[in-house]
């Protein structure tokens, strides 16, 4: 008898170690500027066959307003933002760990869904042209700050101001595709991948760069997984990656 009541619990030992439920899934929540949508979700199937017990979760939004999300309490452990002030301002608030780490760049373009525009002289055209832009929205949109600093450096802003028609984020400036509007400016990232874009030409750069930064929340409870992501977005596979998508690498000099 107990030698079987020994056998019965050393079974049900075995049993109990069986059934214990498996290693939990980490999860990183990362926030990331709306023109990073089709590469991170490329980069996210890439980085998931070197971590596949580690889940990817991405919100998208203009950085302005992801950043009043996390003011506002949102739970991130990275910060993927289009614009460098952004980021500066979270540190000082304490939001974001002190490394904020550059790893892309993009440029400016003005495009069309209209067929009869070609290669004129960029300046010439915008000088010339009488109809309205479609822009990102220069206060909560780094796409819409360098655009109406592009027009400023141009001497352009005036006449342009009264003509704008703003966007939410950057991926909406591609309802330029819809017609509507003749002209618009993009990031070359979005106009390199668009299928009604007939037309675009890249705009001479500004004196500001147009730079991605990443950066670790600092109430993050996954920030050595956050801090592997951002080496991952570092490594030579995930900049090659980015270039295909219309991105620059932070070593790339901007040219026009």
């Amino acid at each position: 008898m107990k030698k079987w009541m020994v056998a019965w619990g050393a079974l049900a030992f075995l049993l109990a170690g069986c059934t214990q439920p498996p290693e939990q899934e980490k999860i990183v929540v990362i926030s990331a500027a709306s023109s990073l949508i089709d590469v991170t979700e490329q980069l996210k199937e890439q980085f998931s066959a070197t971590y596949p017990d580690w889940e990817l979760v991405f919100t998208y939004n203009s950085s302005s307003k992801l950043a009043t999300q996390i003011r506002q309490g949102a739970e991130v452990d990275l910060f993927l933002s289009a614009d460098l002030q952004v980021l500066e301002d979270l540190r000082h608030e304490d939001f974001i760990q002190h490394d904020i780490i550059p790893f892309a760049q993009n440029r400016l373009v003005v495009g069309s869904s209209n067929k009869s525009y070609k290669g004129e002289n960029v300046h010439e055209l915008l000088k010339e042209y009488q109809g309205q832009m479609v822009a990102g929205e220069p206060k909560s949109v780094p796409l819409g700050h360098y655009t109406k600093q592009w027009f400023k450096e141009a001497g352009l802003l005036e006449s342009y101001t009264d003509r704008f028609i703003y966007a939410k984020d950057a991926r909406q400036v591609l309802y330029l595709e819809s017609g509507n509007a003749e002209l618009g400016v993009l990031y070359y990232s979005d106009a390199v991948r668009s299928e009604k874009l007939h037309w675009f030409t890249i705009l001479p750069p500004l004196h500001e760069d147009i730079g991605y930064y990443a950066a670790i929340l600092e109430e993050s409870d996954n920030s050595e997984e956050a801090q592997a992501f951002i080496d991952f977005l570092l490594s030579e596979g995930s900049q090659q990656l980015l270039q295909e998508y219309g991105f620059l690498s932070i070593s790339e000099e901007l040219t026009e």
